[in-house]
C-alpha cells in the first residue's frame, strides 16, 4: 500500500491543483456553466487521441533507442526499483534529481498508470497521452471558455476544442517518446492564473505555492528553467508595457520575490548539487554539436513545427491585443515568454521537437485569441467558408500513418504538415531486428564476468541502445557488460579503456549522428577497426549482420594486446584535432 501511496503522488499534486482552481469564483462559474461541453471535450480527446495512437504505435516494430527509448526504459527500471524497494526507489530519485541529467521524476508520475495499464512502449505512450497531455488539454479548454465568455458563437467552442486536440507539437514529440509533456499542466495552472490576474494583488499563499509549482517544474525536466526565467521577466515587462497596469507594478514584483525565493530556497536546501550543476555546467559547450546555426533556422524550424496555419494564427491573436483590451497584457506576457524562452535555449542549443513543450502552452492560446478574433471580424457564411475546411485538413492531419497511410495520400499530406505541422512521426521499423537480437545473443553466452563490449554506431538506425534495449520490457539488460559509447567528443571525450574491450561492434561504413567534426572518436576508433592494416593481428571479425542496404554491423573479438605503439598512434590522431585538450584524448597503456 505504501507503495502506491508513494507512486501516486503526481495524482495528489494533480487534485490538490485542481482543488485550488474550483475554490477559484470566475472559474469555478465557468466550469458549471460549462460542465457538458468539458465533459464531451475530455471524452473525445481520450477516445480519438488514445485511438489514433493506438493504431499508429501498433503499426510499429522497433527497438527503442536514445530518448525515443531512454525514458521508456527508465520508466521500466523505476517500476521495478519501487517493486523491489520503497526506501531504495526513494533513494534513487532524490539523487536522480541531484546527479543525473535525466532524472526519474517525470518516470515517477507514471508508476501506477503502467502499473494498471502495462508495461509495454505503447501501453507507456498511451499512458502519457491520458496522464500528461489530457489533463493539461483539459485545463487549456477551461481557460479558453473563460476567455470567450463574451462571444456567443456556438461552433467556437467546438472549432477551438478541435485545435486543442490536434496541436501536432504536442502530440509529435509525445508519439516519438519523449517525457517532456510531463510539465505541461504547471504551466498551464500558472498561466490560467495569470490571465485571472491573480499576482496583481499581493498575495502570499498563492505566491508561495507558485514558487513550489515552478521547483517541481525545474526538476520534472531541467530545461523547464528557460520557461521559469522567461515567467519572472515576461510578468514583469508586460505589467509595464501598459500604463493602466503600472498600478499593480509593486504588488506583482512582491508576489515575484515571494515566488522566486521559495523556489530558490526549497532548491538550495534538497537540491543544492543540482542548482551547483545548473549554474556551473558548461552546457554550451556540452551541446555545442547541436547548435543552432541562425536566426533564419530557429524561424524555419518554428514554421515546420508549428504550421503556417498556426503561426498565422498566432500572429493574428497577437493583433487581435489591439482589439480586445482586455486581453492585452496577457498576449504581451505570452509573447515575452515565448520571445525569451527561445532566445535563451538556443544560446545552449537548437530546439529538439520535445522541446517545444517549453512554449507550446503560450503558443496555442495565441492560436485560440487568434481565431476568437478571426470569428468576430467575419460574417457567419465567410467564417463557415474558411474554418469548415481548415477543420476537416486538421482532422485529416491526424491520419497520415493510420487510416490514410496509402501513398497515394502523400501529396494531400505535404499540404496538411505544411499547414498544421506533422501530427505522427514516420512509423518505426527496426531492419533485422531479429539479427541485431541474435548478436546480443552469442555475445552473452559467450562472455565472462569482466569480458566488456564497446559499440562504435551513432545513428537512428543503429546505435548502443539498439543493444541494451532490444530484449525489452522482459530484459533491461539487453547486452551484458555494454560500455557507454561516447557520442559527441567535446561532452564525451575519449573511452580511454576501448582496448581492454573483449568485443567491439562497429558498423561498415561508421554511422554518425552528427558531422563527423564533431564525431571524430566514433570515426576514428571505427576507421581503426574497419582498415587498420594490421588489425588482424589483434582482432578476429566473428559476426557480421547486414541491417539494410547501406551498412552491416560487424562484431570484432580481441585476440591479442593492441600494443602501446597503436594505441599511441590512435590517440595521436584524436589529438591533432583537439591540440588544446590532449589528455582527454589518451588511452589507458600496457604495463611496460
Amino acid at each position: 500500500m505504501e507503495k502506491i501511496l508513494f507512486g501516486s503522488i503526481y495524482f495528489f499534486i494533480l487534485i490538490g491543483l485542481c482543488v485550488v482552481i474550483f475554490k477559484e469564483k470566475r472559474i469555478r462559474e465557468i466550469i458549471i456553466k460549462n460542465k457538458y461541453k468539458i465533459l464531451a471535450f475530455i471524452l473525445i480527446n481520450v477516445v480519438l487521441i488514445s485511438l489514433i495512437s493506438y493504431f499508429h504505435l501498433s503499426k510499429e516494430s522497433f527497438i527503442p533507442s536514445w530518448d525515443f527509448g531512454g525514458f521508456y526504459r527508465r520508466a521500466l527500471e523505476f517500476t521495478d526499483k519501487l517493486d523491489f524497494s520503497l526506501q531504495d526507489a526513494a533513494k534513487s530519485l532524490y539523487e536522480s534529481i541531484n546527479i543525473d541529467e535525466y532524472n526519474y521524476v517525470a518516470e515517477w508520475y507514471l508508476y501506477l498508470p503502467m502499473k494498471i495499464l502495462g508495461n509495454s512502449y505503447l501501453r507507456f505512450i498511451i499512458c502519457m497521452i491520458n496522464v500528461f497531455l489530457i489533463p493539461s488539454n483539459t485545463l487549456l479548454y477551461i481557460l479558453y471558455l473563460k476567455i470567450s465568455e463574451e462571444f456567443k458563437n456556438k461552433w467556437l467552442d467546438i472549432v477551438v476544442g478541435i485545435f486543442i486536440i490536434f496541436f501536432s507539437a504536442n502530440m509529435y514529440p509525445l508519439i516519438h517518446g519523449y517525457i517532456g509533456s510531463s510539465g505541461l499542466f504547471y504551466i498551464v495552472f500558472i498561466l490560467l492564473f495569470v490571465y485571472l490576474g491573480k499576482f496583481n494583488k499581493v498575495n502570499i499563499p498563492f505566491s508561495i505555492l507558485t514558487g513550489v509549482l515552478l521547483l517541481i517544474l525545474l526538476v520534472t525536466r531541467r530545461w523547464y528553467a528557460y520557461w521559469i526565467v522567461g515567467f519572472f521577466v515576461a510578468t514583469v515587462v508586460a505589467t509595464i508595457a501598459i500604463k493602466d497596469n503600472w498600478k499593480n507594478l509593486k504588488s506583482i514584483i512582491i508576489n515575484c520575490f515571494i515566488s522566486g525565493f521559495v523556489a530558490l530556497s526549497l532548491l538550495l536546501i534538497f537540491f543544492f548539487p543540482l542548482f551547483q550543476t545548473i549554474t556551473t555546467y558548461n552546457y554550451s559547450e556540452a551541446y555545442s554539436v547541436m547548435k543552432v546555426t541562425g536566426i533564419s533556422e530557429i524561424i524555419i524550424n518554428f514554421i515546420k513545427v508549428y504550421g503556417v496555419v498556426n503561426v498565422v494564427l498566432m500572429g493574428v491573436g497577437i493583433f487581435a491585443s489591439v482589439k480586445f483590451k482586455y486581453l492585452r497584457s496577457f498576449v504581451i506576457f505570452l509573447v515575452i515568454q515565448i520571445v525569451v524562452s527561445i532566445v535563451l535555449f538556443n544560446q545552449v542549443q537548437r530546439f529538439g521537437s520535445h522541446h517545444y513543450y517549453i512554449i507550446n502552452s503560450m503558443c496555442i492560446l495565441l492560436i485560440i485569441i487568434g481565431i476568437l478574433f478571426v470569428t468576430e471580424l467575419l460574417s457567419k457564411k465567410l467564417r463557415l467558408f474558411i474554418m469548415i475546411p481548415m477543420i476537416i485538413l486538421l482532422v485529416i492531419n491526424s491520419l497520415q500513418t493510420t487510416v490514410l497511410s496509402n501513398k497515394k495520400f502523400e501529396p494531400l499530406f505535404t499540404v496538411t504538415n505544411w499547414m498544421y505541422g506533422r501530427m505522427y512521426p514516420v512509423v518505426r521499423i527496426t531492419e533485422n531486428k531479429e539479427g541485431i537480437i541474435d548478436l546480443i545473443n552469442y555475445i552473452n553466452a559467450n562472455i565472462k564476468e569482466f569480458d566488456y563490449t564497446y559499440a562504435i554506431a551513432s545513428s537512428v538506425e543503429f546505435n548502443e541502445d539498439h543493444l541494451r534495449n532490444a530484449l525489452l520490457p522482459n530484459d533491461l539488460v539487453g547486452l551484458h557488460n555494454l560500455m557507454t559509447t561516447r557520442v559527441y567528443d567535446l561532452r564525451d571525450y575519449l573511452p580511454n579503456n576501448f582496448f581492454y574491450n573483449r568485443y567491439v561492434i562497429v558498423t561498415d561504413p561508421v554511422q554518425l549522428q552528427f558531422d563527423e567534426s564533431q564525431q571524430r572518436v566514433i570515426s576514428v576508433l571505427g576507421d581503426f577497426m574497419l582498415n587498420y592494416p594490421d588489425i588482424d593481428k589483434y582482432y578476429r571479425l566473428v559476426k557480421e549482420i547486414k541491417i539494410n542496404n547501406d551498412f552491416n554491423v560487424k562484431l570484432f573479438e580481441r585476440i591479442d594486446n593492441v600494443p602501446n605503439a597503436v594505441r599511441q598512434e590512435i590517440s595521436d590522431i584524436l589529438k591533432s584535432y583537439y591540440p588544446n585538450e590532449p589528455k582527454l584524448y589518451e588511452f589507458e597503456m600496457l604495463p611496460e
